[in-house]
């Protein structure tokens, strides 16, 4: 249930006040050789928020408001401001800038950061179900837009750190039931450049990425990357249209996703046993591909209100081999190793009738 009220003060100032109130009933059952953990409950949530905000087109956007959260799952009343701010420099250059601090009592579960079998089995679950605190978070942003004759430019920095996430391991002689809670921080720079020339568009972006981790009881405290971490990657598309037909083609690019690799020992008896590396210490190989498609618009009959659209796509066109994940699990010491590939080359055809 949402209700909010809108009050004008003048023509570039309101205020926003408003109630929330929300009810998750969430509930999961995971079971990994021995190990089984399930939860479930229903948690509420009353949240009271007010924002005042002064626009004044191509001048300059202020809002500063202030969210409470209460929590039936938690004795703690938490408070959220949250500040965004853009200035016009000139009519078509703008910076930004925004500040903001969240709480949720929904987290998302990995199922193990150490043998990075997340890929998979991120779960949800309410805090209180699982026993862990709610998760918090502080975020900041800073960046430029530029927008001018058919170019869009757009550049921005950000800064995240959320406290209070968590993963269960579900590893051999790990007891069922075990989380480990941490903190994760984010911090990148996002470009985007688009320029269009009659029927053609051409838009290019490229992020610089960390996310990290940090559990007081894995890889000895100290930090390590989390396991979709992705350091660089870049897009470019294009988009042309004559008359009625459309063609589109996009390339991707991006470093390898992080891994855990097993070491093993052999002892005097020649007896092996195995261990866990560095966290997330290996990188799988780069990742990049290259899409393309083309459409049809057509009528069977000059008047009619039907309309048929064909189309044709070619997903990685130069059928480049990827690898989206590698796990390496050890269970009654033995090693059992996965690699998941990504698809190759891959046509597809569709028809489709509008009315």
């Amino acid at each position: 249930m949402n209700t909010k009220l809108k009050y004008t003060l003048s023509k570039y100032k309101q205020i926003d006040l408003g109630y929330q109130f929300t009810a998750k009933k969430i509930g999961y059952f995971l079971q990994e050789e021995n190990n089984v953990n399930t939860a479930s409950n229903t948690v509420n949530g009353n949240s009271v928020f007010a924002a005042y905000q002064v626009n004044v087109p191509k001048k300059y956007l202020f809002s500063v408001g202030v969210r409470f959260n209460k929590y039936s799952s938690s004795k703690t009343f938490y408070t959220e401001p949250r500040v965004v701010l853009q200035k016009f420099v000139t009519p078509e250059f703008s910076i930004n800038t925004s500040l903001e601090y969240k709480s949720q009592f929904v987290s998302q579960i990995e199922a193990s950061v150490i043998n990075n079998t997340a890929f998979e089995n991120n779960i949800w679950a309410n805090t209180s179900a699982v026993n862990l605190p709610v998760l918090t978070s502080y975020q900041f942003s800073f960046g430029g837009n530029y927008t001018k004759n058919n170019w869009i430019i757009d550049l921005e920095a950000y800064f995240k750190k959320t406290n209070n996430i968590s993963s269960l391991n579900l590893i051999a002689n790990v007891p069922a039931n075990t989380f480990e809670v941490g903190v994760s921080n984010v911090q990148g720079i996002d470009f985007f450049i688009k320029k269009q020339f009659n029927n053609y568009h051409t838009w290019f972006s490229y992020t610089v990425n960390t996310t990290n981790y940090v559990f007081e009881n894995l890889n000895n405290s100290k930090r390590f990357p989390s396991n979709i971490n992705i350091d660089n990657t870049l897009k470019w598309n294009h988009f042309y249209r004559y008359k009625k037909v459309y063609f589109a083609l996009g390339w991707v690019w991006h470093s390898g996703k992080p891994y855990t690799k097993v070491t093993s020992t052999v002892d005097n008896l020649g007896n092996v046993s195995y261990g866990y590396d560095k966290l997330n210490d290996s990188k799988l190989p780069n990742y990049h591909r290259l899409d393309f498609s083309v459409l049809y618009d057509f009528k069977i009959k000059k008047n009619s209100a039907v309309k048929y659209r064909l189309g044709l796509s070619v997903l990685n066109l130069y059928d480049q081999k990827n690898t989206l994940n590698k796990t390496s699990i050890i269970s009654n010491n033995q090693l059992f190793n996965n690699t998941i590939e990504a698809t190759q080359i891959t046509p597809n055809i569709m028809f489709r009738m509008f009315w």
